[in-house]
């Protein structure tokens, strides 16, 4: 059986809605890549930190200008202004709470998922090339290498796939985007003409959610299988 895909990126987001950080490998579990998105910025009424408004979120500007690395599976959070504090440390949250003028605190995932719908977001090249977009605005887990042009992931819709040695991930559902993806991050100016781009498909989907099936660890390089469907 052929490949149909590489991986080629690997990512994962400690702290939600700050820059994540690009990794060799990952580990899924049950609840998607492990420790993705463990951490959000949460204020006074409860509600997470995030690039928009809804029952559960709320815009907060700046936070693209936050960035997460870890040391020993300690993320650490980088400043705008060059300060870092790892997420253990007492000063961190008076910090964030100064530079954006509110009480802010860190908070864990408890029974509630800090996603915003599907545990695992993946991305193949031949969708960034038919948008001719950087993957970074996405904030994928997985970039998938791919030869075609054109949406193709949104093909593999009820579908499985197998990663490396024993990953398994059924593609669940697309993956719909909002104004986000406009946003200015790191070396990538503002483009709110990527989102108009999308939606001239007649929706806002790009990119697909998984759902993990098989555990394991997964490494750049990894060949990806479409597991054959059985006929009922």
């Amino acid at each position: 059986m052929q490949p149909i895909a590489f991986v080629k990126q690997l990512w994962h987001y400690p702290v939600k809605s700050m820059l994540g950080e690009n990794r060799s490998h990952l580990d899924l579990d049950w609840r998607g890549v492990a420790r993705d998105r463990l951490l959000a910025v949460q204020n006074q009424t409860g509600k997470l930190a995030s690039g928009k408004n809804t029952r559960r979120f709320f815009y907060l500007a700046g936070l693209f200008d936050f960035a997460v690395t870890t040391e020993n599976d300690l993320p650490i959070i980088h400043f705008p202004d060059g300060q870092m504090f790892s997420v253990d440390d007492l000063k961190l949250e008076p910090a964030l709470s100064k530079v954006f003028a509110q009480d802010l605190k860190l908070s864990q995932e408890t029974t509630i998922p800090h996603m915003d719908a599907g545990s695992v977001h993946l991305l193949t090249t031949s969708s960034l090339a038919w948008l001719n977009a950087d993957a970074r605005r996405f904030r994928p887990n997985m970039v998938l290498q791919t030869p075609e042009a054109g949406l193709l992931e949104q093909t593999w819709l009820g579908q499985v796939l197998c990663i490396g040695d024993t990953v398994r991930l059924k593609i669940n559902q697309p993956t719909e985007r909002c104004a986000m993806v406009g946003f200015a991050q790191s070396d990538l100016p503002a483009d709110p003409k990527i989102l108009k781009t999308i939606a001239g498909t007649g929706h806002l989907d790009f990119g697909v959610y998984a759902q993990v099936l098989t555990t394991g660890r997964i490494f750049e390089g990894d060949a990806v299988f479409l597991e054959p469907q059985l006929l009922g």
